[in-house]
């Protein structure tokens, strides 16, 4: 049974936290890899974007797909924070997205890769750099995510995200996990070069620190 969509139950559940409800719908056969049909969404995302992270558990230990990804692209597709998921957001891009550290840790503990990009290359660590949250950043970096993966067109870099978006001490738990200060995106813009624009000196600083060559040009 699903409701307009083709959301279940089951996703319902999830999203609304409820694990006994879960348990109980699982028993008899609820599936917990189905798919709604506007975005290919499973109960594991519903789960992870409302920080249930109860729910979670109790889905991984049913066998949900931990690194399943959306599979249906939105109509902003090339959008990082659209409204409708582009194609390629796990469970764990959900949770990420929305700063979730609970829902971050629960599914990471269960196996989620904090390598699994979107079909544009972007990681849930750059995605983490962006929105600002540095316990979801340290979960990420704890668990293996890869501090200088870029994205596929712009060549951007997790650093990049946090140094546009002014995160301080993102910027440093990077830099202390081995993020390459001199990076450059396909257009020439290098972490200091993207810092001088915001006329960030805190930051200039920091990177300076770290061995940047001031007279860089990108």
């Amino acid at each position: 049974q699903s409701l307009p969509g083709g959301e279940t139950l089951l996703m319902t559940a999830a999203r609304t936290g409820s694990a006994s409800t879960l348990r109980t719908l699982l028993a008899y056969g609820a599936d917990p890899n189905w798919r709604e049909t506007s975005h290919g969404q499973t109960a594991l995302m519903w789960a992870a974007a409302n920080n249930n992270a109860e729910a979670i558990q109790v889905l991984a230990e049913h066998g949900a797909d931990i690194n399943a990804k959306t599979d249906k692209p939105s109509r902003n597709a090339d959008r990082t924070f659209s409204y409708a998921p582009a194609t390629g957001f796990s469970a764990l891009m959900f949770a990420v997205r929305a700063g979730h550290i609970e829902a971050s840790r629960a599914l990471l503990d269960a196996g989620a890769n904090p390598n699994n990009a979107q079909t544009s290359g972007l990681t849930p660590l750059m995605t983490a750099s962006r929105t600002g949250s540095l316990e979801v950043v340290a979960a990420l970096l704890d668990h293996g995510a890869e501090v200088n993966a870029a994205t596929t067109a712009m060549h951007s870099t997790a650093l990049m995200w946090a140094v546009s978006e002014s995160h301080h001490e993102i910027v440093r738990s990077l830099l202390g996990h081995g993020a390459e200060p001199g990076a450059s995106t396909a257009d020439g813009f290098t972490p200091l070069l993207l810092t001088a624009t915001n006329g960030d000196i805190a930051i200039a600083e920091t990177l300076l620190a770290a061995g940047i060559d001031v007279n860089e040009t990108g």
